[in-house]
């Protein structure tokens, strides 16, 4: 009975506190406030208000750190409720917070000195060990802020090692997060040497703190996500006033010859000689790649800003974006022309350049490509090739093409996906007839369902749903008897 009324006294005091937590938060909104018609002044409310564990929950959630009023008023008064050395350490770190997670570190020229001393408070302090991951990210931040990234490299680590250890919730992946963010800054990545991040963001939870559908399954999905689509630099790094922003990705020089190029293939009136003489001229920065975490040079940018221009839903600009799309094209041709070594860059996702024109059946830049010495047998990291893509357009002219150099059709996806099953799964009947007359023990390969192409045809044709993602795919309204020849042709 003890136990129980001990668990039942916790549980109620949970409750209330959890109340309390939903009450204040609705208080504190003043547009929430106002429409319950509960509004006070967060000065008077709070002033009035004893509850350490809820104001603590509060600042711990985040939900006002951009507030700048509200969260100056939450830690002053849970400074003023303090009454142990633990809640001592806490309004430390919330002050911490409060600058190195926002604008303020910018805004206040005395924010370098006063984190150094809430840093030097923090690193003395008592209960220092209970909370060294947080606080070594702190000092992470801080370092960053003052331009040294060697320093907030050393710092994340220890933080990481230190969550490891003695720390719950996200930390450890949020900064395994920032760290990958910082190791990536200048450089590809390199799944050999960033794995280890991706791990910890993985064990620490950091997935689960973003609210999306389409969660990143790999690390090359993870970089796409947050680091390139999600800008997490931008977020993470603010220096100090005063202090020069220096997160600029390549150097001037290289970044002067790139933008050069980019004019002058989109200049009015164009003239070629004056593109090739520069291309010419600057081969070996236009062939190497750049110091990105994505790490394509020249040519993948172009062929990537045109798959993105192709994709583009834009109907009021699509006139501009058809002229941009034909001189970046024209601009390609001549860097495969002038600078063939570029074909041999690979994207932190192994992409080879032929995989862009394959996806767009682009049959002229396919010729010229393989005739530079592409390959389109070549695998990403998921283990597509330009073989797939292009089995996926149905185009028997660009198809031939590649097969025309002999490439390696026995190939995989890293699910197991043989040619032949993208071709039964898309409904090429043209790529099936002639994969399966050439590598005929291709109809009895498995994937890592355990499926053959002819299941996969045959799924298509029972399923409505996963027929029309096919056709979504291949963008073409394909009948669903249009399956039943595949599977004629694979039965025999």
């Amino acid at each position: 009975m003890k136990i129980q009324q001990e668990k039942i006294h916790l549980y109620q005091t949970y409750k209330r506190n959890g109340d309390e937590f939903l009450m204040m938060l609705l208080a504190l909104n003043p547009i929430t406030a106002k429409a319950f018609d509960v509004f006070r002044q967060p000065e008077i409310l709070l002033k009035e208000y004893d509850n350490l564990a809820v104001i603590k929950g509060i600042l711990a959630s985040g939900i006002f750190l951009a507030n700048k009023q509200i969260s100056r008023l939450l830690i002053e008064r849970a400074e003023q409720l303090s009454q142990t050395p633990d809640d001592e350490l806490f309004v430390i770190q919330s002050k911490l917070h409060r600058y190195l997670y926002t604008d303020q570190r910018r805004n206040d020229k005395n924010a370098p000195n006063r984190v150094k001393a809430l840093l030097e408070q923090a690193n003395n302090h008592p209960c220092f060990k209970y909370e060294q991951a947080q606080i070594c990210n702190y000092q992470a931040r801080d370092a960053l802020s003052r331009n040294d990234f060697q320093a907030a490299k050393q710092f994340y680590r220890q933080a990481l090692e230190a969550s490891k250890t003695g720390c719950y919730g996200d930390w450890r992946g949020r900064v395994g997060l920032d760290l990958l963010t910082l190791e990536t800054l200048d450089k590809k990545l390199n799944p050999n040497n960033h794995e280890t991040y991706y791990r910890d963001m993985l064990a620490g939870g950091v997935f689960d703190c973003f609210m999306k559908v389409d969660l990143p399954t790999t690390l090359e999905d993870t970089v796409e996500q947050f680091l390139i689509g999600g800008n997490h630099w931008e977020t993470m790094y603010m220096p100090y006033h005063g202090f020069e922003n220096q997160s600029i990705q390549i150097d001037k020089n290289r970044a002067h010859i790139i933008k050069t190029f980019f004019k002058l293939i989109s200049d009015e009136p164009y003239f070629e000689n004056k593109v090739i003489d520069w291309i010419k001229q600057h081969k070996k920065v236009l062939a190497k790649p750049l110091p990105t975490v994505e790490g394509g040079n020249a040519l993948m940018l172009l062929l990537k800003l045109i798959s993105k221009l192709k994709k583009s839903n834009d109907l009021i600009h699509r006139q501009e974006i058809n002229k941009m799309i034909f001189a970046m094209r024209r601009a390609v041709f001549l860097l495969v022309q002038y600078v063939p070594e570029s074909l041999d860059n690979r994207d932190f996702k192994q992409q080879n350049p032929l995989i862009f024109p394959a996806e767009w059946a682009d049959f002229d830049l396919i010729d010229l490509m393989l005739k530079q010495g592409a390959r389109p047998d070549t695998l990403d990291y998921r283990g597509m090739t330009p073989l797939h893509a292009i089995i996926k357009t149905h185009s028997q002219s660009c198809f031939n093409l590649m097969l025309s150099v002999n490439p390696d059709l026995t190939v995989k996806t890293a699910d197991g996906q043989t040619l032949l099953h993208t071709a039964s799964k898309f409904g090429n009947v043209y790529a099936v007839e002639t994969l399966v007359k050439r590598e005929p023990q291709l109809k009895n390969e498995k994937d890592f369902r355990d499926e053959i192409a002819l299941e996969q045809a045959e799924r298509v044709l029972k399923d409505r749903d996963y027929w029309q993602y096919a056709s979504s795919v291949i963008q073409k309204d394909l009948p669903q008897s249009h399956w039943q020849q595949i599977i004629d042709k694979l039965k025999f």
